[in-house]
């Protein structure tokens, strides 16, 4: 997740950037024998059910193993990381652009319910989606009891923040002003922002259902206009990808495939997820 900078300091900011994945990377996975081993990591929302479908497919192929990177890379960090030879997939919740993506190869394996989270004592359990753009236009500033509301954003760079500037040219407008607003929260990873709306009276970040369920977090997803983010009149969707060399490794062939077994799908829906195959994609 590339900060946003301007002129010759993207190339520097970029190059840091890298620098710091790598060596997460190469700490991380010292020690390990790669030869047979599925390395997974990226976006930060997948992490926690990449690491109950690894689980489950070391249990159903003793002797393979499949490790995922506890720390959120994003889906660029992810990217780069794979290209870099530091991970055998990269989980992603975007399309990536061309330029990004080169070429790697893309596969969609599930869906997850994008929901607007607030800590799990709060009273609040229900917006309109009026209500929720008027909260990032800062138009209405303040819960229905008078508590302060206290916006929890992600860079621009993100999934999180590119699906809501493309709900409309309002949110758009309004997610570029916020770009803009200074003493604003803002956190890097989907973790970092989850910790935030936990110890933060108010707070409200976006988040996954199944970032919550996996992690236990002490947060809630609010429903929106009435629908739970469970049900089907819920309105907003991220896809989920994988993504790979084009040429991969019988070993990674093999935990690409586990994925589209009913095992792992069984684990995709039970963490809040519509999985493809379920849904006859």
């Amino acid at each position: 997740m590339l900060p946003a900078v301007g002129g010759n300091r993207v190339a520097r900011a970029r190059t840091r950037w890298f620098s710091h994945v790598v060596g997460i990377c190469l700490a991380f996975y010292a020690g390990f024998a790669c030869s047979a081993e599925v390395r997974i990591g990226g976006a930060g929302t997948t992490l926690g059910t990449m690491q109950e479908i690894a689980t489950a497919y070391e249990k159903a192929y003793p002797g393979e193993k499949a490790t995922v990177l506890a720390k959120s890379l994003g889906a660029i960090g992810g990217v780069e990381a794979l290209k870099a030879g530091h991970l055998d997939i990269a989980m992603a919740t975007r399309h990536l652009t061309d330029a990004e993506r080169g070429d790697l190869r893309m596969e969609e394996f599930a869906r997850i319910p994008f929901v607007f989270a607030v800590s799990s004592g709060s009273r609040v359990s229900d917006v309109s989606s009026r209500q929720l753009l008027e909260i990032y236009q800062m138009k209405m500033v303040a819960w229905p009891d008078g508590s302060r509301i206290r916006l929890v954003l992600r860079p621009d760079t993100v999934s999180d923040t590119i699906f809501l500037k493309e709900l409309s040219p309002d949110w758009k407008k309004a997610m570029e002003d916020l770009e803009r607003r200074s003493g604003m929260i803002r956190r890097e990873t989907a973790q970092e922002a989850a910790s935030a709306v936990e110890s933060t009276p108010g707070a409200l970040t976006t988040s996954t259902v199944n970032l919550i369920v996996t992690e236990k977090r002490a947060m809630k997803a609010l429903s929106v206009d009435g629908a739970e983010p469970t049900s089907v009149n819920y309105k907003y969707f991220k896809p989920l990808f994988m993504v790979t060399h084009p040429k991969r490794s019988a070993a990674v062939e093999k935990f690409v495939a586990f994925v589209r077994t009913r095992t792992a799908q069984d684990i995709l829906v039970r963490t809040g997820h519509i999985g493809l195959v379920q849904a006859g994609r």
